[in-house]
């Protein structure tokens, strides 16, 4: 089997999202994903990867695939485009090989862990309910669903408004009282996960995480940026809580210290960002190792979800899946030929074989969508 074709695929209506599609001889096509800033990922899959790496080259072979590339592009530092187009190439690949194999994708990766893959919810605005004015009602929709976790950000707009380098005592119990509606109108039935995209210094980072340890929160999430992990050391020996650290980092090879010095107590990659399916499998493997959970950041595209389950169902230690019902149903009868399926709380496992899902035909058709590709 040989690579005759890589295309990627964009449409106005979701502009922060880029599919790779993937052609061979024999008549398979594989499909990826990633997303933000989808302009540099796409000039580096058609104009630098596809030419030299994956033309007339076996699909098959995915680790020298992955290998060739990111050699490289570390001359240049790996980090950014680069690696969320060979996320979203080694995706694809991932793809064909289970198609090839007529199995999915998490068999190949050693089989199933588990049955089902048990979710939290990032809580975007969904049915009128918006966390940071009821999360009181967020939370009690959640759990009439089977849902006993739920990913909130309360603190975000007073970090945008100060720079994250000062939190005053009445902003402070503002970004706590979501927390408080939760814990009154539904006890400890719900684990709440907090999200703070790395606003803050580390001055208020270790103020809002000990406010936070009255709450039993789930963890604490990018308070920081992982850029220093001296600052996070020294956070993590401030608080209580459990640190989640993080869809920023990529590949191994930055997850590594952080585990080595015991910043985190969750691990988090993003399939799409971090080095594909090969990449997200030995992170949490390593992860394994230091004996830590990990739970995979899961709130991007539709393809996200399902290459997320695929290593998720084959690894012993996963945690939870991040799930977003805000985007789940607006793809399943538009865009891809599989639904996310969510019951009970729980994500069934994707059928099929590879991934277990294809951009419908129809939706490729549409003269907004925009293919791009380059031949053998």
């Amino acid at each position: 089997m040989k690579i005759t074709r890589v295309e990627t695929v964009q449409t106005p209506e979701y502009g922060h999202l880029v599919w790779v599609r993937i052609h061979t001889d024999s008549g398979l096509v594989g499909l990826g994903e990633s997303y933000l800033y989808p302009e540099p990922i796409k000039s580096a899959v058609l104009k630098h990867f596809a030419p030299e790496w994956l033309l007339g080259k076996d699909p098959l072979e995915i680790e020298a695939r992955w290998r060739a590339i990111f050699e490289r592009v570390n001359f240049a530092g790996w980090a950014g485009a680069e690696m969320r187009a060979m996320s979203a190439i080694d995706i694809a690949l991932w793809d064909l090989l289970g198609q090839q194999a007529g199995l999915p994708i998490h068999q190949l990766l050693g089989g199933k862990c588990r049955e089902r893959l048990r979710v939290y919810n990032t809580c975007g605005p969904y049915r009128g309910l918006d966390f940071n004015h009821n999360a009181d009602e967020y939370a009690l929709h959640l759990l009439e669903q089977g849902i006993t976790a739920m990913k909130i950000w309360p603190f975000d707009g007073f970090g945008l408004q100060t720079g994250g380098q000062l939190l005053s005592l009445q902003d402070l119990d503002a970004g706590l009282e979501p927390v408080r509606k939760i814990r009154r109108a539904v006890g400890e039935r719900m684990e709440i996960a907090m999200e703070f995209h790395g606003y803050w210094n580390l001055n208020c980072a270790v103020r809002i995480a000990q406010a936070l340890e009255e709450h039993r929160v789930m963890w604490v999430e990018d308070i920081l940026k992982p850029d220093n992990l001296d600052a996070y050391e020294h956070l993590s020996l401030a608080t209580r809580l459990p640190l989640t650290v993080s869809e920023r980092l990529l590949t191994r090879y930055q997850f590594l210290p952080v585990m080595q010095r015991g910043i985190a107590r969750v691990i988090m990659p993003d399939v799409e960002w971090c080095g594909g399916i090969t990449e997200a499998k030995k992170i949490a493997s390593l992860a394994d190792t230091f004996q830590l959970p990990v739970a995979f950041h899961n709130y991007g595209g539709p393809v996200l979800n399902f290459a997320s389950a695929q290593v998720a169902a084959s690894i012993p230690n996963l945690m939870l899946v991040e799930v977003g019902l805000n985007l789940l149903a607006c793809w399943a009868e538009t865009m891809i030929t599989q639904p996310v399926v969510v019951q009970n709380g729980y994500m069934e496992l994707p059928q099929g074989p590879g991934l277990g899902v294809a951009l419908q035909e129809s939706f490729l058709r549409r003269p907004e969508v925009v293919v791009e590709g380059v031949n053998l």
